[in-house]
């Protein structure tokens, strides 16, 4: 208890840290990048998660290779990132065919069918599937989990992590209006309001489905001892989402629409029991015979 205490403590401070670090950074990267200072607010404080959890296992004298996730052990890491995207963008697919056959989605084309412009869509979403997978596995199943695993038990360790994992992506900051000037507040003003998500009871399918999605990589990251094949399941999901998100679109008013979020119009419970059905194969069949005990 105290560990998940300390973390809780941890996550407070990195709120905090991301929201007022983040008006000096972006005036010095405002020349460099155009990008909207709600958007800027949450990558710094993803940002303040990583420098955080490295730093405790650092002065807790616990970084290494093996906690945070980076153990290369006989298989060659660059297959198992490819060969567990492609497994990632197949749970995709099952589930965007479940939500075509139950006429929850429809296909509604997004961009330019010329071959460029299909190149760039696709480019796009591996690009930001890739970063993404990078930078989550590394803070939830490398650093956080790899640290929570010197503590407590795996099965704490597993549900807090995901519990983490799955409530960071409710943090969304508002765009700030036009005539809005940025001083050294503006992000802690922002900040109660970024947290306003968490209470809204609407939000309990899709927070399932992610918490979800977090068991299943903290299990592949339990059974391969790295999170090589984490990062390659992760960016896999986002860049199919992303191409998706290109070619389909919600069918307003549909029967089985509660199925899925409000908000996203993917996740909910029909993902939920998608990912329960493979984590209940995977931990059968595959963990189960690999992890001893």
């Amino acid at each position: 208890m105290r560990t998940i205490l300390l973390f809780l403590f941890y996550i407070a401070l990195v709120l905090v840290a991301g929201a007022l670090l983040s008006v000096p950074l972006y005036s010095l990267a405002q020349p460099l990048l155009e990008l909207p200072f709600h958007k800027w607010i949450g990558r710094v404080t993803l940002a303040c998660g990583l420098v955080a959890v490295f730093l405790h296992l650092g002065l807790s004298r616990q970084l290494n290779p093996e906690t945070a996730g980076f153990a290369v052990n006989r298989c060659s890491y660059r297959l198992e990132i490819v060969k567990s995207a492609l497994a990632g963008i197949a749970i995709m697919l099952v589930l965007e065919a479940l939500l075509l056959g139950l006429d929850i989605h429809r296909f509604e084309l997004y961009f330019d069918t010329a071959l460029p412009s299909i190149v760039i869509v696709v480019i796009k979403a591996i690009v930001t599937g890739v970063v993404v997978g990078l930078l989550e596995e590394t803070l939830f199943r490398g650093a956080l989990l790899g640290g929570l695993l010197k503590k407590v038990n795996a099965v704490p360790a597993v549900i807090f992590s995901s519990a983490v994992y799955s409530a960071a992506h409710f943090l969304k900051y508002r765009p700030l209006p036009e005539d809005a000037g940025i001083r050294w507040h503006t992000g802690l003003e922002m900040l109660p309001e970024a947290l306003s998500r968490f209470g809204n009871p609407s939000n309990l399918d899709m927070f399932l489905a992610l918490f979800a999605f977090g068991v299943l990589l903290a299990l592949v990251r339990l059974e391969q001892g790295n999170i090589f094949r984490c990062i390659g399941l992760h960016a896999g999901v986002v860049a199919a989402i992303k191409l998706i998100n290109y070619t389909t679109d919600y069918a307003p008013g549909a029967r089985l629409g509660f199925l899925v979020n409000e908000y996203d119009h993917m996740l909910g419970y029909l993902a939920l029991v998608l990912l329960s059905v493979i984590i209940f194969i995977y931990y059968r069949f595959l963990y189960k015979r690999r992890v001893p005990g």
